[in-house]
């Protein structure tokens, strides 16, 4: 069906570089008002309230959630965790990787390792606990390799550069 001259299209335009600097603001302030936000980037609080619900309509915007500090929490330790896996139980494996409260990321991985998972922890008997009785024993893991992160020091959900206005 041939669209008319003048017609929008029913598929929403993407992000332009107010919602960029509207996504930027929200990635470290995500409690921020609409209206606070809308005067930071200089609009009106209504399309403030209806670029984010397009985001959210796009999928841009996923959800809202609390940054949690897991140290706070007595989660003191962190460490990467690399995972060799029989390719055949894939799917298992990512449904029962998402079942182990410990991992806070995950990911399937191109190259010598198949799964990269960060995982937090109260301490090494923890994190033994979890490699040998969790990760170890789900199905289809052949084997994992650990390493100890001494300090996060880069923590954000990644958002383009803004585009010069």
């Amino acid at each position: 069906m041939a669209e008319q001259e003048g017609s929008r299209s029913a598929r929403p335009r993407g992000p332009d570089s107010i919602d960029l600097s509207i996504l930027h603001i929200l990635r470290d302030e995500g409690r921020i008002p609409v209206a606070d936000l809308a005067e930071r980037v200089h609009i009106s609080r209504a399309n403030g309230y209806s670029r984010l619900e397009r985001l959210q309509k796009l999928k841009v915007l996923e959800g809202f959630s609390a940054r949690i500090d897991s140290r706070q929490l007595g989660l003191k330790l962190a460490a990467i965790v690399r995972l060799n896996c029989e390719h055949k139980h894939w799917r298992g494996i990512i449904d029962a990787l998402g079942k182990v409260e410990a991992i806070e990321y995950a990911g399937l991985m191109t190259g010598e390792t198949d799964v990269l998972a960060l995982v937090k922890v109260v301490d090494m008997d923890d994190l033994t606990r979890l490699l040998l009785e969790e990760l170890q024993s789900i199905e289809g893991v052949i084997s994992s390799q650990t390493d100890l992160v001494l300090r996060e020091v880069v923590r954000r959900a990644a958002v383009l550069p803004k585009k010069p206005k």
